[in-house]
């Protein structure tokens, strides 16, 4: 299943690092931003948001990271960059109530969350 690839390999500092630089330079500079303003290497921030979605998603959020990379070029960069935006965006939550990934992302995309 790719999408436990991606959570094994992208937990990985240098790889997740790696990952960011390929992914492009506007997701590399907003993720050193967001790096740095949690006092982390941008390949420690991303492995560490990676680890957490590793933690916390059950099987919806799974299958939402599978529809994200669904016929993707680049399956591993694509779901890497899914799961870093989804965890991102779940950390967001103005009342300080936390929502599951799924609430957030695959939705969108017809899954139904719980």
């Amino acid at each position: 299943m790719l999408q436990g690839e991606i959570i094994r390999t992208c937990s990985y500092e240098k790889v997740a690092e790696a990952a960011v630089l390929s992914i492009g330079v506007s997701f590399r500079q907003r993720m050193s931003l967001l790096a740095a303003t949690n006092g982390q290497s941008t390949g420690a921030y991303v492995a560490a948001l990676v680890r957490r979605f590793e933690e916390e998603a059950g099987p919806r959020e799974m299958h939402a990271l599978g529809l994200a990379i669904a016929g993707a070029d680049m399956p591993v960069l694509a779901g890497l960059r899914w799961v870093v935006e989804t965890m991102i965006d779940d950390d967001r939550m103005a009342d300080g109530r936390r929502r599951s990934p799924v609430s957030l992302r695959a939705n969108a995309r017809g899954v139904e969350a719980a």
